[in-house]
């Protein structure tokens, strides 16, 4: 359907507010707080340094659609609109640089504090700043974690959490095959200072089985049911969301250990996400997700790995949040500090 170019230019705008809401929080390093393997008892601290570089085809996780069928604001009926290439998918290179430091505590845990800094060269809008540090409490079958991150962008906009984690053993079983089954429940709080209306509580609970296979490496899966919930007037509301998850990591093959995940997730909203351009369409979103990797102890310090992802996310409902396939590559190198 074509418009008239007046009506065109006050739906670009009009629609264009809608649009950022997704820029803000793209690509945060929500993996900031997963650190390396715990130092031994026998040190006192371990720093970390690691470098990757790789490429992403889709940094503002832009919709795959070209044109939008939108409510008419000024009358009745349906019209088209172009979406503006700053909402279609951008792609760049990327550079991470981190640093982490752990040390063991007096409660059979870590304390680690890690700060992150990813550059997007193509795409410097989307330029990444990350801290976060934490504290884990370990006994015989159950652990806690409390946590805190804060992440920002080029602009300012901030967005700082603080959580914490109980995860408890289930069973363990020593037979052929030693398996475990652990139950982990979490609670999130997140605030954007910037954007009120984006606050929420995060909560979610999940089993995880593992076992070590007999002819080496280890097997997981595990199932997360989580609850996303607004404190503010954000567009859809609260939701739910699932994720069931398994991955394999294989014995070493000259050196290079392979692993395999795969994810697959299924997130809605309880509200509709905009009435004036969608109607009551509500945000029902699955997405698949599929990650290959190779890793490489070069020395006692030098680490390197190799990652490759996958994804696809899909929204029959708003085609804002339909993407393409998207790829990622990346290379680390990981340096202990002795």
């Amino acid at each position: 359907m074509n418009e008239p170019s007046v009506l065109e230019a006050s739906l670009q705008r009009y629609i264009q507010q809608w649009l950022v809401l997704f820029q803000h929080g793209v690509c945060l390093p929500e993996q900031l707080q997963q650190r390396s393997s715990a130092p031994e008892e026998s040190l006192k601290g371990q720093i970390t340094l690691s470098t990757s570089i790789g490429y992403l085809d889709n940094v503002n996780l832009g919709t795959r659609h070209e044109n939008l069928s939108i409510n008419n604001p000024f009358g009745d009926g349906k019209v088209n609109l172009q979406v503006d290439e700053r909402s279609r998918p951008l792609s760049s290179s990327f550079v991470n640089v981190r640093g982490t430091y752990q040390v063991m505590n007096t409660h059979g845990g870590t304390d680690y504090a890690a700060a992150l800094q990813q550059v997007y060269p193509d795409e410097p809008d989307y330029n990444m700043t990350g801290l976060a540090a934490g504290r884990q409490w370990q006994a015989d079958e159950s652990a806690k974690e409390a946590h805190f991150s804060l992440v920002s962008d080029p602009d300012g906009n901030t967005r700082a959490s603080l959580g914490g984690v109980y995860h408890q053993v289930l069973s363990i079983e020593n037979t052929d095959v030693v398996r475990n089954t652990r139950a982990s429940i979490g609670a999130r709080y997140d605030v954007y200072p910037q954007q009120a209306e984006q606050n929420a509580v995060f909560v979610d609970a999940g089993i995880k089985r593992q076992q070590l296979l007999p002819e080496g490496g280890q097997l997981s899966t595990g199932i997360i049911l989580n609850y996303d919930h607004a404190l503010g007037s954000r567009p859809g509301g609260s939701r739910v969301g699932l994720d069931l998850s398994g991955s394999w990591n294989g014995e070493s093959m000259a050196g290079w250990s392979p692993s395999l995940g795969a994810t697959l997730s299924y997130k809605r909203d309880d509200d509709a996400y905009n009435r004036a351009l969608f109607s009551e369409g509500v945000r029902n979103q699955t997405q698949a997700r599929l990650e290959l990797g190779l890793s490489k102890k070069i020395t006692n310090s030098d680490r390197i790995a190799v990652k490759y992802t996958l994804d696809k996310s899909q929204d029959r409902e708003i085609p804002l949040f339909d993407l393409p396939l998207g790829n990622m590559l990346g290379i680390t190198f990981e340096h202990q500090l002795d």
